[in-house]
Parts: structure tokens; C-alpha cells; sequence
């Protein structure tokens, strides 16, 4: 039997040893918390940490890790910054990326990790799907129904031979994988990109800031604008000599996308560009691409989550380049005391239903300067139901406004 000095020396080697495991599990996570690469927004940033270091290495060394993802490959990858920008499993064949919205496919993939991450616990997983007000289906039962009994059942439709198609409508998009074995997958969420790209505010703010930050300024400005062949058919007299191309709106008539036109001879016409029409000169330099910009600057001012700003100095037809590929472009007038023009531009996305919107402050003739700067506040990722709130009734009709006839220049 020990005595009284044995049992504490013991205790004192006892407790050494646990302040020493401490401190080599303080030291362990400090250089892994030091070695952890950075992602791009802090979803990824918890899923990462969520993955078992033996993922991980599996991912580095180009294995499955089955412990996690069955028969799907994990995949990690990163940005221009070597960031982590992306983490999921892989669902798509390579071919797919070019069909559809790579974004989208991301979002599935990344989702379905997450998933499989809450080890079967549908309870967990049902609560995701809510937050994410997302419905997944397997052979049109909910999870824990019928032959639905865990997420991971499911992916056994999801194989190259199951075919696969996406749709959107004006709110929502649909997913959908039927395999000739294994049956179908029909998966439905929100069309909203914050849910899509997983970032919060603060986060689309910066990406964009990002983005607005490449441009350069071009050597010389444009002097000629192309005529062109439009249908008569499609034009319809506007005043005198300048015609309207009917264009969509943006949920109120006076914000549109209305593209005038001035005729060059008998058969072609020219987009307008005259400063007996100021307003619609303005909004052709927005719809258009091919303007006369004459080094037209747009000094922008990005309001940013958390009321930070950044200040960007953006070539006109740079901007315009720019969001014409995945934006509509709609401008619309707030009411103004001359020779003050403000405008409203709208750049609504497409595929993930949100607003950029560029509130233009400028005066007439500005614009038709060489080396002229238009004031611009820039507001990102509005969602699209509350523009009509934004205005009211301080958007001008343009059919209030009077004009000079229009001379050919």
C-alpha cells in the first residue's frame, strides 16, 4: 500500500503529464489553426473545418474518401487568390459546367457535402434544408419516407447514366436526375443568390468590389456610332424625328428599357445621340455598347454592407460591357430641377432574381464632353421586390417632358 508522499508524487507526475498533453494539443491546433488555408466566406471556412483530416489527405492525394462521400470524389478547390472557393462532391459529369449555371451545379454539390457531413442525422438535415427552404426528394418521398430513409440512399441515382436537367422560373429552380435503376431525384430552392454563392452581405459586397477594381481605362473613346437595319415594324415615332424600340420593364412602367433611334437616311437608323435629348441619350449610353463615350468616366461611389464605402473610377463602355453579359440593363429618371439629371439604372441578374442599382447624378451636356466624370452611388444585391418601394412617385414620365426638333448632326 502506498503512503501519504508516494500517492503525491503520483498525483504531481499525473498532473504533469496532463499539463503536458495540454500544451501539445494547445501547440497541435495553433499549427494547424496557422497551416488552415483561408476560404473565401465563411460557409466554407465551417464546412472545411467539418471535414475529417483523412478527407482531407484523401482530396490532396486524388482518392475518394469514402468515410464521407461513398463512391463520390470530395473535391477542393481554389481561386486566383488561393482561397478556398469551392468544396463538394462531385455530382456532374465536366461536360455539364458548360450547359448550365456552374454556380448552380457548385450549390448542389457543396449542399450535398454538407449533408453527408450530419452522419445520417436526418433530424439535422431536415433542419438544413428548411433554413435553406430547400425540398429534396427521392422518388417523390421526403427524407425519412418510405424509400428515403438517409440522404446518402439517394445518390445512387446520381451517376453518369442517370440524365439530369435544371430549370428556373421566376422564383425558384428545379433539379431533377432519373436514373433507370435507382429512380428519381427532383431537388427545389430558391433562385437567390446569396443562398447559391453562400456568402452574406458583407461578403457579395467585397466580391463585387472585387470585380469593379480590375478595370483599366481605355486610350480613346468612340466618335461613330454604326447605323444600323431595324424593322419599321418594330419602331414606333416617339417625337419628330426620333423613334422608340419598345423594350421590357422593370416592375413600374417608367423603368425600362426603351432603346431610341434617330433616322440616318431612308433605310438605316442610328441610335440617338443628340443633346436636344438629353435623358434619352443617356439611357442609349447605358443599353448600349456601341455609344460614343468620348472617355465618359463613372465615378462610383459602392455603398457597402455595414455602412463602408470603396470608390471606384470605371470607364462607362468598361461598365456597360461589363454587366451586359449576365444583367438586363433598365434606366429610369427621378424628378429633377434643370440642369440636374438623375438617373436610376438597374442591373437585374437573370439567373439569381437580385438588383444592382446605380443612382446617376450629372447635368445636361455633361456627358457629351471628352474626359467628363458622371457622380454615381452604387447600392448591390437588392432584392427585386422592393424597387417599387425605393421610388414611389418620384420617377418622371418621360411623356411630361418637352422638346426642340431634332436637327441631324
Amino acid at each position: 500500500m502506498l503512503n501519504r508522499k508516494e500517492k503525491m508524487t503520483i498525483r504531481k507526475i499525473y498532473i504533469a503529464f496532463c499539463n503536458l498533453v495540454t500544451v501539445l494539443i494547445s501547440a497541435t491546433s495553433f499549427a494547424i489553426a496557422q497551416n488552415a488555408p483561408v476560404c473565401s466566406s465563411l460557409k466554407l471556412e465551417r464546412i472545411y473545418a467539418s471535414l475529417p483530416l483523412q478527407c482531407i489527405t484523401a482530396n490532396a492525394n486524388g482518392m475518394i474518401c469514402s468515410e464521407i462521400s461513398h463512391d463520390k470524389p470530395l473535391y477542393i478547390c481554389k481561386n486566383k487568390q488561393n482561397e478556398i472557393s469551392q468544396i463538394g462532391i462531385r455530382l456532374f459529369p465536366k461536360q455539364h459546367t458548360d450547359l448550365f449555371a456552374p454556380e448552380v451545379l457548385n450549390f448542389l454539390e457543396c449542399t450535398a457535402l454538407e449533408m453527408l457531413l450530419f452522419s445520417g442525422n436526418n433530424q439535422r438535415i431536415a433542419a438544413k434544408f428548411k433554413e435553406y427552404k430547400m425540398n429534396w426528394q427521392y422518388n417523390n418521398n421526403n427524407l425519412g419516407e418510405g424509400m428515403f430513409p438517409s440522404f446518402a440512399v439517394s445518390l445512387k441515382a446520381i451517376t453518369d447514366e442517370a440524365s439530369f436537367q435544371l430549370v428556373k422560373d421566376s422564383l425558384n429552380y428545379s433539379a431533377q436526375w432519373d436514373h433507370p435503376v435507382f429512380g428519381t431525384i427532383r431537388v427545389t430552392f430558391p433562385a437567390q443568390y446569396s443562398l447559391i454563392s453562400g456568402k452574406d452581405n458583407k461578403e457579395l459586397g467585397d466580391e463585387l468590389g472585387q470585380i469593379l477594381s480590375v478595370f483599366q481605362k481605355s486610350e480613346t473613346g468612340k466618335d461613330v456610332i454604326r447605323t444600323e437595319d431595324v424593322a419599321n415594324e418594330s419602331l414606333s415615332q416617339y417625337n419628330g424625328a426620333v423613334y422608340l424600340k419598345r423594350g421590357k420593364s422593370f416592375i413600374i412602367p417608367e423603368i425600362n428599357s426603351h432603346i431610341y433611334y434617330q433616322k440616318s437616311d431612308v433605310n438605316t437608323y442610328k441610335p440617338l445621340y443628340s443633346k436636344l435629348y438629353q435623358h434619352e441619350t443617356l439611357v442609349n449610353m447605358f443599353l448600349r455598347n456601341d455609344m460614343p463615350d468620348k472617355q465618359v468616366m463613372l465615378d462610383i461611389t459602392h455603398r457597402k454592407y455595414g455602412y463602408t464605402e470603396d470608390k471606384y473610377h470605371i470607364k462607362l463602355s468598361d461598365f456597360v460591357a461589363f454587366f451586359s453579359e449576365k444583367f438586363e440593363t433598365y434606366v429610369g429618371f427621378e424628378l429633377a430641377n434643370h440642369p440636374d439629371i438623375k438617373a436610376v439604372v438597374i442591373l437585374y441578374h437573370r439567373d439569381f432574381n437580385y438588383v444592382n442599382m446605380l443612382l446617376v447624378d450629372t447635368i445636361e451636356n455633361m456627358f457629351f464632353e471628352n474626359n467628363s466624370k458622371i457622380k454615381c452611388r452604387m447600392y448591390a444585391f437588392i432584392p427585386s421586390h422592393n424597387i417599387r418601394n425605393l421610388f414611389g412617385s418620384n420617377i418622371q414620365n418621360s411623356n411630361e417632358k418637352e422638346y426642340e426638333p431634332l436637327l441631324f448632326e
